[in-house]
């Protein structure tokens, strides 16, 4: 899939899996624990396609005329290796000792930071922990300075159909992820537990994004980059 630019997609599927297998609890409370399966695959697939509404939109108005920045490129890193190695083992680990947790967040941030080249890879890694640093602490002053738990949803909520024109738009990784990590915390916890999962997902990513640092650096030595 990397030579097409499809590599994405191929981590996007990876996060959810993980977030399905690792945390179905928080799955089933986003579409209601009561639904029959058939109504769980049918809810969930309605969300997909308002989300695939919604990215076509801001294709089709937003950034009209705009041209999108395109993934391909040369493979320089033993990439599909490594993606199984790190997301597997992870998982792996998530399963056994983590299962009902946050801590697929580990898996998504290894498969959205892992790119075909060392170059890439490098800079998705820098942008993942500077974004989500920051990101996160956006929320914790967003979360103390409005009062209300609607505000606060409210602001998440602008922070997801924000972070879709910010990739699509071919934005610094940093700027989106900062605006994602925002809607992912405003959204995800109450004021009870937010700093809490705020630090959980600053630890998680940086943890993630150090491991697949490592990982990349002694593939990089076994393998002599043929590119960038």
């Amino acid at each position: 899939m990397s030579p097409k630019g499809l590599h994405p997609v191929g981590a996007a599927t990876i996060a959810f899996a993980a977030h399905v297998l690792v945390d179905p609890s928080r799955v089933l409370q986003a579409v209601g624990a009561h639904l029959s399966p058939l109504l769980t695959s049918a809810v969930l697939a309605g969300l997909v396609l308002v989300a695939a509404g919604w990215v076509c939109a801001v294709v089709l108005i937003v950034l009209r005329g705009v041209k999108l920045p395109s993934t391909a490129g040369p493979t320089t890193l033993p990439y599909g290796l490594i993606l199984a190695a790190l997301c597997g083992a992870f998982t792996l680990i998530c399963l056994v000792w983590f299962r009902g947790t946050n801590s697929w967040w580990a898996v998504m941030t290894i498969a959205m930071i892992l790119q075909p080249t060392h170059a890439d890879t490098a800079a998705k890694i820098n942008g993942r922990m500077i974004g989500t640093i920051l990101g996160g602490t956006a929320a914790a002053v967003l979360a103390v300075l409005i009062p209300g738990e609607l505000a606060t949803a409210l602001l998440g909520l602008a922070a997801t159909l924000l972070s879709v024109p910010l990739l699509l738009g071919g934005a610094a990784y940093w700027k989106y992820t900062t605006v994602v990590t925002v809607s992912v915390i405003l959204l995800t916890f109450d004021r009870s537990t937010l700093i809490l999962g705020d630090v959980q997902r600053i630890l998680i990513t940086v943890g993630a994004a150090a491991v697949t640092a490592a990982a990349v650096w002694v593939a990089s030595r076994v393998v002599k980059p043929s590119g960038p």
